[in-house]
């Protein structure tokens, strides 16, 4: 064993084929934080032994892993993310000759896409079966990279070797701040013809409530459920009016679309097609609205919203999330 620096532990990530069942990298995936690892849940002896002392011994009844990975975000990796978020892929379809829209929705069900979590340590490789995603939390801001913040849960890891040379460190697209769009519309068919909303930050965050099932005769959780679904957010503009403390106090819901799409790039030459990750909200509410007006300085507006779903329409409270890219399809 040696001393390292972080940077140099690799982090692979497999859509698993039958939930719990590991499998090797399909995809490296460079990271900017990574506090993912083991976790235990242990009990205290409560016997008396006539001395002063609380207790004499404790045992491990549970092993899992846990803990939040960041990200910059790319085009084609995220794909494994988005797949696991919402629990299904619902299509594949070419846009033009090598360039595809995945599109992803909400699955409802409590077993959405499991993943396999891979780390190739030179102090010890590691690997994290039926790995679910906890919470994500995607940050748009001025003069950055869009990057996500993704809590896992899985079940604790497995030594094993695993070799860097199986998966795919391929070359990605990113995005930055100057690639976001936002809209907002009375309605999600109004979309369309909506203005853009320039704005000084966003933030989406969504979590999944994710249940450790343990079951008698094992350490390692039998099954991990995701449960309550829900989407909040908040962004963050100039005070040019009140139009948003308006929505809020009359209870108005809205629909939002944030596109994200990198136009310095062409996934088929001379066809005007991008990496882009298309979110739409068909029905939104603002929850908070928070103006900061300090002396001498430009007065701001944050305002908070959460997802609902549209009964009215039978509309998730996301109604779908589209990464655009150069990926024929997640299989592998």
């Amino acid at each position: 064993m040696a001393k390292i620096i972080g940077s140099r532990i690799n982090l692979g990530v497999a859509r698993e084929a039958t939930r719990g069942v590991c499998l090797k990298p399909q995809r490296w995936i460079p990271w900017v934080n990574i506090g993912f690892t083991d976790k235990v849940t242990s009990v205290n002896s409560g016997e008396a032994l006539g001395v002063l002392e609380d207790s004499h011994e404790k045992s491990v009844v549970e092993k899992y892993g846990e803990g939040d990975i960041e990200f910059e975000v790319r085009d084609q990796s995220y794909g494994y993310f988005l797949y696991a978020l919402m629990g299904t892929l619902t299509g594949s379809v070419a846009v033009v000759a090598n360039s595809y829209d995945h599109t992803f929705n909400i699955a409802n069900t409590n077993q959405h896409q499991s993943l396999s979590l891979s780390t190739e340590d030179p102090n010890g490789d590691k690997q994290f079966c039926l790995s679910m995603i906890d919470k994500l939390t995607l940050n748009m801001v001025l003069g950055d990279y869009v990057k996500s913040t993704i809590g896992f849960i899985s079940r604790g890891s497995h030594d094993t070797n695993v070799d860097s040379n199986t998966g795919d460190f391929a070359v990605e697209n990113k995005f930055r701040a100057q690639d976001i769009e936002f809209k907002v519309a009375t309605t999600r068919a109004g979309l369309a013809a909506a203005g853009l909303v320039k704005l000084q930050s966003l933030s989406l965050m969504v979590n999944k409530n994710i249940l450790r099932k343990q079951m008698l005769g094992t350490v390692q959780p039998d099954d991990l459920i995701n449960q309550g679904f829900q989407i909040e957010g908040e962004f963050t503009l100039p005070y040019e009016d009140q139009t948003y403390r308006d929505l809020m106090l009359d209870n108005t819901y809205n629909a939002m679309e944030i596109i994200i799409r990198n136009e310095d790039v062409e996934l088929a030459d001379g066809a005007g097609v991008n990496p882009t990750i298309t979110i739409v909200l068909p029905r939104c509410g603002f929850m908070d609205w928070t103006p900061d007006r300090p002396k001498g300085e430009l007065a701001e507006q944050t305002i908070g919203f959460k997802g609902y779903y549209d009964f009215a329409n039978t509309e998730n409270s996301i109604y779908s999330i589209v990464l655009r890219n150069d990926k024929a399809d997640y299989t592998t």
